[in-house]
């Protein structure tokens, strides 16, 4: 059947109907008029009634209160929790393993019923029998128009189904760095370059770029099929060696705040969600940045959040300032925030933290992850902070992490999450919730509450009236010209310049000289066709023969610890020395290197299996974690620009920085360093080559020694002794003529 779509009646009513209000507007009748929204029904009846139409969602022929667009979001609500059972309750609470999609956007899932197949059926099965409404999904390779079509077939599934309660569909964030950021979107750079591109709360020209933003990340979310972005994460980069640093606003709270007020206002413009904008998910509250020696907490070995320093009403800023400005959906993390902790796990207290927070004591606390606290999710959350909105479990706290409450089987830790104030949990399995509420776990008036939160956000969408999105123009909105020009604005902008040797940068760009005239350029990580407008005669340089500009990409250091592996990465090193070397000098090195001698080289990948390497002093091959190459790669380059390159050759080294590094080892050993938050190279050429005066400024301080970031404390920012490059540093020039 094809889809019915319900125009707005008539030009005079954009003039004479507000949303809902009592006017004659040239007529004796003053009944209350309301602007008819658009519906958009392919397998359920509408229904005309008092001259406004409404989807039969249940197909009793009657426009019931839950139907009734009229209404408040609440009062609908309240009616369809009165009509559902207790499974389709449970279902509402539960974010599952996203249905797969092929390539033309046809849906399947895994063999959900039992029976050996992996079809459409199965879907069938997800939706009518476990009454799931909600999924993550991760899908990052296809287009979006593709996309939009996986969407739309999900959702005509839920439009058949009893009460035709649609899908909502979670996904995290679409553009986190260059090489983060899914097919077809709009890029931008790591969470920390976004930070760096906006010099402080004043700079109103970087701010009204977030705003901008956000704008943009609402219609590509809802171009798609999506509604709750995992996204903006707000933890706090006070804890330096924490790998998911890359997705966060730096180290200061106050920049924070001002870039989530501005991301927000784009994302919600009138501090509302509608029909028009997306609920944005803010995680990972109370504050991830601060687990214990930056060890993750999707791991048992990094399960604790500690505040050395009693600073965690700084962490509480953002979050404060996202939810004044309209968030309405939380993910809390998995960390455990008592003060006594046991490391080792031999039930004796290893370290104690003294901290408080608002009203509550850290010390009195239960030692349970936040999604299993009561005294976080409703003492703190809801009866300090006043959050009204819907809480979203991080995956995986039923069963495979659910720190504190190990012991307890999942329909026990179900009862208890639930209980504390968790209303989605990330879970494939509802039939379990239903189990918990049999066995007294969970009250009937928790479900309530629970699915009361979940109803409104998605009425509030309006995902009654028009679950449907247009595949059509999908791949218009998404990455659209006007979108990839903020991006590139914000790309640029983010770019840190470090070091500038003499003054030597920004070089005059080829096209500012007659033909033939310009430098010539040896730099072998960037595009050739990005880089050949600005060099000589056009043409990159293939070798360092000649050259009287190289440019270097490295990464920063990720050497994982072999003692630590499950998920992610933990690298408690900020330099670029895995620990494993040992030092002798012979007067050559040219200040980079000493003539490092590796013995052996255990190398761990994050998700564990290592291997052990035997190295002489000069010879290095790749391998996962490795980062000493990095510096080799430098120390080779200049051994070559000293017999090869043009006298006075000048060597730039490009940093991609996911997290805070340690420079000391090679800083003074070239001309000029920029830090690379994952943008493009046409960013990064547009600083060096004199078309964008550099404005990026250090979201976080860079240590000068790993001593120095070992002693820092995991919740105060900028405190490690004696900073390389202090918070907020950035140089700048004038552009030459």
């Amino acid at each position: 059947m094809k889809e019915k779509f319900i125009k707005l009646f008539s030009v005079m009513a954009l003039f004479c109907l507000a949303i809902t209000v009592t006017v004659s507007c040239g007529s004796d009748d003053s009944k209350t008029k309301y602007v008819q929204p658009e519906l958009g029904a392919r397998h359920k009846a509408i229904i005309t009634s008092d001259d406004y139409q409404f989807i039969d969602l249940n197909s009793n022929g009657t426009v019931d209160p839950y139907e009734d667009w009229r209404l408040q979001p609440e009062e609908r609500a309240a009616n369809l929790i009165s009509l559902m059972s207790i499974e389709q309750k449970a279902g509402l609470m539960v974010t599952a393993s996203s249905p797969s999609m092929d390539d033309d956007g046809n849906v399947s899932v895994r063999d959900k019923d039992g029976d050996g197949d992996s079809d459409a059926d199965d879907v069938d099965y997800w939706i009518n029998t476990l009454h799931i409404r909600m999924s993550n999904n991760r899908e990052s390779s296809r287009m979006p128009s593709v996309k939009a079509t996986w969407a739309n077939n999900v959702q005509e599934l839920t439009e058949k189904s009893s009460l035709g309660i649609p899908y909502w569909f979670s996904a995290n964030g679409l553009s986190i760095g260059l090489s983060g950021t899914r097919a077809g979107h709009t890029p931008m750079p790591y969470g920390p370059g976004v930070a760096a591109s906006v010099k402080n709360g004043s700079d109103t020209e970087g701010l009204e770029l977030i705003r901008k933003w956000g704008e943009i990340a609402a219609k590509e979310y809802r171009a798609v099929g999506l509604h709750m972005p995992l996204w903006p994460q707000l933890d706090l980069a006070t804890e330096p060696r924490w790998y998911r640093i890359y997705e966060i606003l730096g180290e200061d709270s106050d920049k924070a705040v001002a870039i989530v007020q501005s991301l927000v206002s784009g994302i919600l413009p009138d501090g509302e969600i509608t029909s028009d904008t997306i609920t944005p998910c803010v995680k990972h509250w109370p504050g991830s940045g601060t687990v214990r020696q930056g060890k993750d907490s999707h791991n048992e070995w990094g399960r604790w959040s500690i505040y050395p320093g009693n600073n965690f009403d700084y962490h509480q800023r953002v979050f404060k300032a996202a939810f004044d400005a309209g968030v309405k959906s939380l993910m809390p993390c998995y960390s455990i925030y008592a003060g006594p902790i046991d490391v080792d796990g031999d039930g004796t207290v290893d370290e104690t933290y003294d901290w408080t927070f608002e009203n509550l004591y850290s010390t009195s606390m239960e030692p349970v992850g936040t999604g299993f606290s009561s005294e976080l999710l409703t003492g703190l959350l809801r009866d300090v902070q006043g959050f009204d909105g819907v809480t979203y479990s991080d995956t995986g706290i039923l069963g495979d992490r659910p720190w504190g409450c190990e012991d307890l089987d999942v329909i026990t830790q179900i009862g208890k999450s639930v209980m504390a104030g968790m209303d989605i949990s990330a879970y494939d399995n509802p039939t379990d919730i239903v189990t918990a509420y049999n066995e007294g776990k969970i009250t009937e008036e928790r479900m309530n509450e629970a699915c009361m939160r979940v109803i409104v956000l998605q009425m509030k969408l309006g995902l009654y009236e028009n679950r449907y999105v247009d595949p059509s123009v999908a791949d218009t909105i998404c990455a659209s010209n006007e979108s990839m020009q903020i991006s590139q604005e914000i790309m640029k902008r983010s770019v840190v310049v470090l070091k500038n040797k003499d003054d030597f940068l920004p070089i005059q760009e080829r096209i500012a000289y007659t033909d033939n005239v310009g430098k010539k350029v040896y730099a072998p990580d960037f595009e050739e066709n990005v880089l050949s407008p600005y060099v000589f005669d056009k043409e990159p340089l293939a070798t360092i023969d000649g050259a009287e500009v190289v440019i270097l990409k490295i990464d920063g250091p990720t050497t994982p610890d072999p003692q630590f592996t499950g998920f992610g990465t933990y690298s408690p090193r900020l330099d670029y020395d895995d620990g494993d070397w040992t030092e002798s000098v012979d007067g050559n090195n040219n200040g980079v290197l000493e003539d490092f001698v590796l013995i052996t080289d255990e190398v761990c990948s994050g998700w564990g299996g290592c291997t052990t390497y035997t190295r002489s002093e000069v010879e290095w091959e790749a391998s996962d974690g490795d980062t000493l190459e990095e510096l080799l790669k430098i120390q080779t380059t200049i051994d070559e620009m000293t017999t090869k390159a043009a006298d006075g050759a000048r060597l730039i080294v490009v940093v991609n920085m996911d997290r805070p590094a340690i420079l000391t080892q090679f800083i003074d050993a070239v001309d000029s360093v920029i830090v690379d938050f994952d943008v493009t190279d046409e960013a990064l050429l547009k600083v060096i080559f004199n078309q964008t005066k550099p404005v990026g400024t250090l979201p976080f301080e860079l240590p000068s020694t790993q001593a120095a970031v070992e002693n820092q404390l995991e919740d105060m920012p900028y405190d490690s002794a004696a900073p390389l490059f202090e918070y907020g540093f950035g140089l700048t020039w004038e552009l030459r003529k």
